[in-house]
């Protein structure tokens, strides 16, 4: 398979390639940090502001770097794709995935076991969820409501209510002091019921379910009811290739990656592709800013696939490539987090 050219950016004058990626990701840094602490800490709007912020970010990651080009009057065709390329770039993710995954599973299974002593639970039942928008913890919530959040096998209970509550599953029960959390034990059923009930058992009832899963809750009504299934999973792949794995790889493999190679020209070849110092810096970046939000070092870890991304990007001159391999291992990760107890 020839090896296609990477076109470099014209230099635009009077920028210096490296500056403008270390101001333009510090900015989205920041952006990202801003809407991580705004949903944590603002009282009423804060889960608000998780829910729209990420698509503030993830626009960002997108135009910025297209108007910083046009504004520059360089190309902005970011994708680098032509359609003779397709066919050609999408195999090459998937000779990519084929090979890449199975390895990391590997070292996942391993690691799970002897190191953090956890034990394969390979049970399709417990990929079963609520759906992709309960997943995660929340953030800051309003007085007044009750936010429901999914955690591996667990239902997660935030009670900001003013009252205690007891929440129950066919197969466990947990009662939450107001102002804390809980969390019980999600049914291996398709179909399960959650009765929400105040301390004295009065049945407490929910009048909107949305994204975030927060619950307004008057004094009485029915338990609710809630499916479990499959379908997050599709939901969750569609949210990784559009939401994360597309702007993301924009910025840092067809923006970052393309002005840094103005910068750094590649010397030396890695398995038959230019590769240098200008995609390790890329790929620091692109660790680095995984801590705008959540900052624990382990998130440092992306450094190593993003060297991949970029490798990618450089074989098949297009960031289709890195985006599909983004997705997939983004999905594989989620999957297998899923089958170890």
């Amino acid at each position: 398979m020839p090896e296609p050219p990477l076109e470099p950016l014209r230099p635009a004058q009077g920028r210096r390639p490296l500056r403008e990626v270390l101001v333009v990701t510090a900015a989205v840094f920041a952006l990202n940090a801003l809407v991580e602490l705004g949903a944590r800490f603002l009282p009423v709007v804060g889960p608000y502001v998780g829910q729209y912020g990420g698509v503030l970010v993830a626009a960002s990651f997108l135009y910025l770097p297209i108007w910083l080009l046009e504004r520059a009057g360089r190309s902005t065709s970011l994708l680098g794709l032509d359609r003779d390329g397709l066919r050609r770039t999408v195999l090459t993710a998937l000779a990519s995935c084929a090979v890449v995954l199975p390895l990391f599973g590997v070292g996942y299974d391993l690691w799970q076991r002897e190191v953090v002593g956890l034990r394969r639970a390979f049970d399709a039942s417990r990929l079963r969820s609520l759906g992709e928008s309960w997943q995660g913890h929340p953030g800051a919530s309003p007085q007044g409501v009750l936010v429901l959040f999914e955690s591996g096998t667990y239902l997660g209970l935030d009670n900001r209510l003013d009252r205690p509550i007891v929440a129950s599953t066919a197969t466990s029960s947990a009662r939450v002091e107001p102002g804390q959390t809980g969390r019980i034990a999600l049914p291996a059923r398709e179909q399960a019921r959650l009765d929400l009930r105040r301390d004295d058992g009065t049945p407490l009832f929910r009048d909107e379910l949305r994204t975030g899963a927060s619950l307004t809750v008057p004094d009485e009504g029915p338990p609710l009811s809630v499916r479990f299934g499959p379908s997050w999973l599709l939901l969750f792949t569609i949210a990784q290739i559009v939401v994360v794995a597309l702007p993301e790889e924009v910025f840092f493999r067809g923006y970052v990656q393309s002005l840094l190679r103005e910068r750094w020209s590649p010397r030396r070849r890695l398995l038959g592709v230019p590769f240098g110092a200008a995609h390790v810096l890329g790929s620091a970046l692109f660790a680095l800013i995984h801590l705008a939000s959540v900052p624990a070092p382990e998130r440092l870890a992306v450094f190593f696939p993003s060297l991949l991304f970029a490798w990618l990007r450089e074989r098949t001159g297009s960031v289709v490539a890195p985006i599909l391999f983004h997705a997939a291992a983004n999905v594989t990760i989620r999957v297998l987090a899923r089958l170890y107890a």
